[in-house]
């Protein structure tokens, strides 16, 4: 007595058990060695933009830090201008004063 399911028998089953699970692993094989390069990839361009926006938050922050240093020496040129110009008048002054 044979034995059918499905209108195949037991030994076709057998086989398309195997066929299928022999093409299911070559499929697993082969993604895994095209998807595995893809994954790392991409874990390699989240690392380095993460990396990028750590350097351009440390650079915007330098940045600042030398705009508040720029913008003191413009005070402090300021300042110098203020006090060589008092003595210019001082000492032409005296000088025209004096002669």
């Amino acid at each position: 007595m044979q034995h059918q399911f499905l209108g195949f028998m037991i030994e076709e089953w057998g086989a398309l058990i195997v066929i299928s699970g022999s093409f299911l692993s070559a499929l697993g094989w082969v993604l895994n060695k095209t998807l595995l390069p893809l994954k790392y990839a991409i874990e390699d361009l989240t690392r380095t933009m993460e990396e990028i926006r750590e350097d351009n938050e440390r650079r915007d922050m330098e940045a600042k830090r030398l705009e508040g240093e720029f913008n003191q020496h413009l005070i402090e040129a300021g300042q110098m201008r203020v006090r060589i110009r008092n003595l210019e008048k001082e000492v032409f002054q005296d000088g025209k004063g004096g002669k």
